[in-house]
């Protein structure tokens, strides 16, 4: 497996599985836009890019810190084109345990360039898992 990290995500690549697993840490609660954005481009996004994954697992469990509005905008027109133009036919979401992250997520995949992927929210990993590979 393939590992990538910053303080606040971990990504690992499981080329078994073909998935690439984001996990927002619980430091996230102390993080800037700019430590969120460039966990973001520079550690998500780039392993997107080099893996070609065909699933992508990214669990918000302890994610700690909601996206503002345009922040929300931001990711959606900036990663939701990289992974439609990418190799990714499915994505899993682990919910956050905080309720103003998790309507965050919610409200980012209802955006316009976010319908068009495949995506479902889950509570825990192993449902997670069998949605994606079955």
């Amino acid at each position: 497996m393939s590992t990538y990290s910053t303080d606040f995500i971990k990504v690992e690549y499981s080329k078994e599985n073909e998935c690439l697993y984001s996990t927002w840490l619980k430091a996230t609660e102390n993080a800037t836009w700019d430590d969120i954005r460039t966990a973001f481009m520079d550690v998500f996004l780039e392993a997107v890019k080099k893996h070609k994954p065909r699933f992508l697992l990214n669990n918000e469990q302890e994610m700690n810190r909601p996206h503002t509005p345009e922040e929300q905008e931001w990711i959606d027109k900036n990663s939701a084109p990289i992974v439609l133009n990418s190799s990714v036919e499915k994505i899993a979401v682990i919910i956050s345990q905080d309720g103003f992250v998790e309507l965050a997520s919610e409200s980012m995949m209802e955006e316009e360039v976010s319908k068009n992927l495949n995506f479902k929210f889950f509570d825990n990993v192993n449902s997670a898992e069998d949605w994606l590979f079955n």
